[in-house]
């Protein structure tokens, strides 16, 4: 059974304007990758739950960091380092 897709683009009409290759030529991966994993319709929709991965991980990471600075002083050394420093460079 051949799985290569039969594709055909139509020519524009208005011979006059010029043509945009990369227009009429583009064709979705999809079609172009039958054996691909997911191809096609099972796709929609990933990059949203990609996108709310992500913030799920960035969340759990401040949550990290937060619990971390509540339980210990490096954030107060840090700031008092960094507000000597300036005073030492104002006067």
């Amino acid at each position: 059974m051949n799985t290569t897709p039969l594709i055909t683009t139509a020519a524009p009409t208005n011979t006059s304007a010029p043509i945009d290759r990369a227009a009429s030529t583009a064709i979705p991966t999809s079609l172009t990758c039958p054996g691909r994993v997911g191809a096609g319709v099972g796709d929609r929709g990933q990059a949203t739950a990609e996108y709310a991965l992500v913030i799920l991980g960035a969340a759990a990471l401040a949550l990290l960091v937060i619990a971390w600075a509540a339980n210990t002083s490096a954030v107060g050394d840090l700031m008092d380092a960094v507000l000597d420093s300036v005073r030492g460079r104002v006067g």
